[in-house]
């Protein structure tokens, strides 16, 4: 993650207004298969991704925001994983745990930030039939055990956006929530 990268599109973004919200969506999985068979280089990578890239939008979200340093406030909304909690074990370790860490900065971020004019929550959607997950997905059979544990239907972006996919966090994110 190059911080340079995100000034730029914050810049940008404040030419057109002062930015009142960020929708924090990162998500790489690079890898499918068991943690010790996964190389180093790609778990980095999908770690840099998935939550140094998330941490440092964040951050540069609060500077333009946080009324404390002359914003006008606003929300974050971090996008996590239902894989977060159970890990995905042989599948996707290395993305399930920064997707924890994305639910972590943002109990904590929501603390700090409370008082600044900023909301933080997090959404954590289930398995979604786009490029990320389909073809691992058919080949592992999470499509069946999410079927039988949490999801209503096979969700595809387009169903996503009309409606609720029937898929969630198993636990609330937000301090208030909790």
């Amino acid at each position: 993650m190059d911080q340079a990268d995100v000034e730029r599109l914050f810049n940008a973004a404040a030419e057109i207004e002062p930015p009142t919200g960020l929708v924090n969506n990162a998500g790489l999985t690079a890898h499918t298969g068991d943690l010790a068979d996964t190389p180093a280089d790609v778990i980095r990578n999908v770690i840099d991704v998935n939550l140094v890239g998330v941490v440092m939008c964040a951050r540069e979200a609060v500077r333009a925001m946080s009324t404390r340093r002359g914003g006008h406030g606003g929300a974050i909304v971090n996008i996590s994983s239902a894989a977060a909690t159970p890990g995905s074990p042989h599948e996707s370790v290395h993305y399930a745990a920064a997707k924890a860490g994305v639910e972590e900065l943002t109990v904590g971020l929501a603390k700090e930030v409370a008082d600044d004019g900023i909301r933080v929550n997090a959404v954590a959607p289930g398995i979604v039939n786009t490029d990320i997950h389909a073809p691992p997905v058919l080949r592992t059979g999470r499509k069946a055990r999410c079927h039988a544990f949490r999801c209503v239907g096979w969700p595809s972006p387009r169903r996503s956006r009309r409606r609720s996919s029937g898929c969630s966090a198993p636990r609330p994110l937000t301090p208030r929530a909790r």
